[in-house]
C-alpha cells in the first residue's frame, strides 16, 4: 500500500454513473492525464469516496471489467490522505495503478470499465465485500 499525495492532472470530471453499495458507500471516478501503455505501473484513475464512513486503506482493493471481458484486480492504491489518519474518508481520494504487471493497455481507450471497490477484513483476500461501484471512461 502506497501512501502519499500526487499532482496528476485529471482529464475528465467525476464519473456520472455510480451506485451506492454496502453500508451506503459511493465513489466518483476521474480519469488521469497519464496515457495508458502496454507497460506495467501505469497510473489509471483516481477515485473519491463521496458517501459512507471511513475505510481502512490497507483493506481496500479495486476490480475493473470492460464489457464481458476479464476482470482485473488492482491492488496498487495510493491514498491521498489529507488528514493523516491512514483511512479513506469522505472527500479523500486514492490513485489506482497497475503495479508490476501490465493489465490494462491502450486497447481499452474509449471504453467504459465497470469499477468495483472491495473491502477485505483483516487483509484476508478471500472475504472481499463490494463497497461501491462506478463506471470509468478510459480517455487516453
Amino acid at each position: 500500500m502506497l501512501v502519499g499525495c500526487s499532482g496528476d492532472d485529471e482529464t475528465a470530471g467525476p464519473s456520472k454513473t455510480s451506485s451506492v453499495g454496502s453500508g451506503g458507500y459511493a465513489i466518483e471516478i476521474s480519469d488521469l492525464a497519464d496515457k495508458v501503455s502496454s507497460n506495467p505501473a501505469d497510473k489509471l484513475f483516481r477515485f473519491r469516496l463521496s458517501k459512507g464512513d471511513s475505510l481502512e486503506a490497507a483493506e481496500l482493493s479495486i476490480t475493473v471489467q470492460f464489457g464481458t471481458g476479464t476482470t482485473y484486480a488492482l491492488k496498487q492504491l495510493q491514498l491521498e490522505d489529507t488528514n493523516g489518519n491512514n483511512k479513506l474518508d469522505v472527500g479523500e481520494t486514492m490513485v489506482v495503478s497497475e503495479g508490476s504487471v501490465n493489465t490494462i493497455s491502450e486497447a481499452y481507450v474509449g471504453q467504459d470499465g465497470h469499477v468495483t471497490l472491495l473491502r477485505f477484513g483483516q487483509g484476508d483476500p478471500t472475504d472481499g465485500a463490494t463497497i461501491a461501484t462506478a463506471i470509468w471512461r478510459l480517455n487516453n
